[in-house]
């Protein structure tokens, strides 16, 4: 009867330590409304060059992010005809161009001190299990017109979270401090290409 417990609780250990919950930082959010405006910073174009997220899964996220920025360029008013730059776009000498580097960073560790019980003898039970989140995101962006970069800058947005009770399985708290930063990181990008672009 031991034996089988204790295998048992072997397999559990395994399985527990195996099915950690990792947070998901694809957290963007949700895209800004469009408004309904004659009143715009340029009437010219602005177009949407290179626009990378450096990230190891980032196919998907890329577009998420490229369609959430072109709607908080649109909704800071900063031009009508926000696009894409593609091979046959004829650009403008007064067109803007928009090049953009996103990089997003998650860096969490554990007070083993406190932890350690909920790894081994009481897997599952033990409820402090304290888990501290610093999240980052960096964006870096030029402002491209006539062929000539008249504008270079970068953006930086951090936050930090610390999870006591159940840190192992609780992420939908750092998911939200998550998309909070990439909010305030768009928002501040999108402000400060507005008063570049006039």
């Amino acid at each position: 009867m031991k034996n089988i417990i204790k295998s048992n609780l072997k397999i559990l250990i395994i399985l527990l330590m195996s099915c950690n919950c990792s947070v998901d930082i694809r957290q963007v959010p949700e895209p800004r409304t469009l408004i309904d405006s004659t009143v715009f910073w340029t009437q010219k174009n602005l177009y949407i060059g290179k626009f990378e997220v450096y990230t190891s899964d980032s196919i998907e996220y890329t577009k998420a992010w490229r369609h959430i920025f072109k709607s908080f360029l649109i909704n800071n008013r900063i031009s009508k005809n926000v696009k894409d730059l593609n091979g046959e776009t004829l650009v403008n000498n007064d067109d803007y161009i928009l090049d953009i580097e996103i990089y997003p960073k998650l860096n969490d560790e554990f007070n083993y001190w406190w932890t350690w019980p909920a790894i081994y003898p009481l897997t599952g039970y033990w409820p402090i299990q304290i888990r501290v989140y610093n999240y980052e995101t960096i964006i870096k962006f030029k402002i491209i017109k006539n062929q000539n970069i008249i504008h270079d800058s970068e953006i930086k947005e951090t936050d930090e979270k610390t999870i006591t009770i159940y840190g192992f399985y609780r992420t939908s708290d750092i998911e939200k401090m998550i998309e909070t930063v990439n909010l305030k990181a768009l928002d501040k990008c999108s402000k400060d290409i507005s008063l570049k672009i006039q």
